[in-house]
């Protein structure tokens, strides 16, 4: 029996002709490609590499005409999507998606890779190469497309296309489509706006995108429900948007994303990559909080940060518009003024971004995931990260020591902060002890902290709130006077053979411990050189021979309990 399909047949019909009244090709300023706009429509300024491109694309398209058929439809050439919108609002953008009505994107790529080759000293323009992108339905991939690099844009081509559904499927079957149908397979209307290359008009085949624009809403171009029914990754993208532009996403589409199978499904349904990649645009955009926020309202926090399992611990999800709040109030200007030490720990984007990731993974502070076989216990944020959102392996790592020193860096920030003198040599085992990522895993607990106890609503911290930001700020301001910032760099100025040598002992597992003492008096004798060191490493043999005796107690204890595994 065949299969049923849903067809994103257009419930309007646009008046825009698809093609010119006569087959040969125009030059850039011809007036058959206009549209019947919906509304007033707004004109858009090229700059002269848009320009140029412009006319490169069209005269492209012209020289295919001319070889093609009597009867063949023309070629008509759009912008599309995300480079119209930003254009639209003033956003500089260099990546141009270029909408084709009847060729492939890698079709069309060759003939311009040719009419290059052939008119290099016309046009003066380096053909950049052309990277065939193939289909994966599979990776959520539906359509072969086409990428290369001109005067410094970066251009994606594909054709106009269209979608039906078969019962029961989540892949489409893509097919050649209308301007129309393109617009409306679309995941908002104000990314469904096209730029005609020939009439040089903003074309809104939607009839809502301009308005929407206008009013900065965020709105599906058919019903809600079908768009993320279709494709739940909609959900993500719709709150990137939303953020990014500061548009609100209208009551129908809220009230979608609050579908429990809606959630369900982005949960179990969708790769955990196209999740990942969402998230990760929304966390390194330029307005986390709002994106996250969002997330918390719309109760999307399980479909997202979280392994795409049946069943979840109870989460403590009211710590996320906390978090949110002190890492605002963190970031700010005036914080930079009065806690100038915490400030310091968000110095680059990726401090940024983790910091934001921390934010978002407060809610699983108190739970763990068993390790494999003889492994400890693996922190719950940590597996979030990697399997929720398929963090790379520096994050998790960085989350896994984040959380299991959690105990030492609050007892050091209690101490040190509640004014307790602090030794250098203690201070560097301490960052040594973390590693190069301490300035990350101070930050985790300083946010999980503030999670417990900012008020909800407020900007400003409470007193309670203050202390814990003049902790934070005392032990990173005494790093930094103590010079140990990077202790974690620090070698021991013995190696392990000269170690054994004057020892008169075998190497083992003993020496990597023997070797951080060695390193914890280098902190306290600064300047010293080998002989001091051997003399030293003499003088403390009977203590050291002891520890590494309890080192070598603790490896043996440790290999018989997995072999007993």
């Amino acid at each position: 029996m065949a299969a049923q399909v849903r067809s994103r047949e257009p419930s309007l019909s646009p008046s825009t002709p698809e093609s010119p009244s006569s087959p040969k090709r125009r030059r850039l300023h011809s007036s058959s490609h206009s549209p019947t706009p919906t509304m007033s429509t707004p004109s858009i300024s090229l700059s002269s590499r848009e320009s140029a491109l412009c006319q490169l694309l069209v005269d492209v398209g012209a020289e295919i005409d001319t070889a093609a058929p009597p009867d063949t439809e023309p070629i008509v050439l759009r912008f599309t999507g995300g480079w119209v919108r930003d254009k639209l609002l003033g956003i500089p953008s260099n990546d141009i998606d270029v909408g084709i009505n009847r060729m492939t994107g890698f079709d069309f790529g060759n003939c311009l890779a040719s009419f290059l080759d052939r008119h290099k000293e016309s046009y003066d323009i380096l053909p950049g190469t052309l990277h065939k992108i193939e289909s994966n339905p599979e990776k959520s991939k539906h359509l072969e497309t086409a990428t290369t690099k001109l005067m410094g844009l970066d251009i994606d081509l594909v054709n106009l296309r269209s979608e039906t559904y078969g019962t029961g499927s989540r892949i489409p079957e893509m097919k050649f489509g209308t301007p129309v149908q393109d617009a409306l397979r679309r995941d908002c209307t104000v990314n469904a706006l096209f730029y005609n290359l020939h009439s040089q008009q903003v074309e809104d085949f939607t009839g809502r995108g301009l308005e929407d624009m206008k009013n900065k809403l965020i709105r599906t171009p058919l019903s809600p429900f079908e768009t993320f029914d279709d494709d739940p990754l909609r959900v993500l993208r719709l709150i990137r948007f939303s953020s990014r532009l500061g548009f609100e996403i209208v009551p129908e589409a809220k009230e979608a994303m609050k579908n429990p199978d809606i959630q369900s499904a982005l949960r179990l349904k969708i790769s955990r990559e196209r999740v990942g990649i969402e998230t990760e645009k929304m966390l390194k955009g330029n307005n986390p909080s709002a994106a996250l926020r969002q997330i918390h309202t719309l109760s999307l926090y399980d479909s997202i940060f979280a392994p795409p399992t049946k069943t979840l611990p109870p989460l403590q999800t009211q710590h996320i518009p906390r978090a949110v709040s002190a890492l605002t109030y963190i970031l700010s200007p005036s914080t930079h003024s009065r806690f100038p030490h915490v400030s310091s720990l968000f110095f680059n984007d990726y401090n940024m971004y983790l910091a934001w990731l921390f934010a978002a993974l407060t809610p699983w502070e108190l739970h763990m995931f068993p390790g494999v076989g003889a492994r400890k216990p693996i922190p719950g944020a940590a597996v979030a990260a990697r399997e929720g959102i398929k963090a790379p392996n520096k994050v998790f790592d960085t989350l896994v020591r984040s959380y299991n020193n959690l105990v030492t860096i609050r007892t050091v920030m209690q101490t040190v902060g509640g004014g307790q003198m602090w030794a250098r040599n203690t201070a560097g085992m301490f960052v040594r002890g973390l590693g190069p990522d301490w300035r990350n895993q101070v930050q985790c607990c300083v946010l999980l902290d503030l999670a417990k106890t900012w008020k909800d609503n407020e900007t400003e911290p409470s007193p309670e709130c203050e202390v814990l930001l003049n902790a934070c700020n005392t032990l990173v301001c005494k790093i930094k006077e103590l010079g140990v910032t990077n202790a974690y760099d620090v070698h021991p100025i013995l190696d392990g053979n000269e170690l054994t040598s004057i020892l008169g002992f075998r190497p083992g597992p003993w020496v990597s411990g023997m070797l951080e003492r060695v390193v914890d008096w280098q902190w306290q004798n600064e300047g010293v050189d080998k002989e001091a060191a051997a003399a030293w490493v003499l003088g403390e043999k009977e203590a050291l021979v002891l520890a590494g005796a309890v080192a070598m107690g603790e490896g043996k204890r440790g290999r018989e309990k997995k072999a007993k595994v």
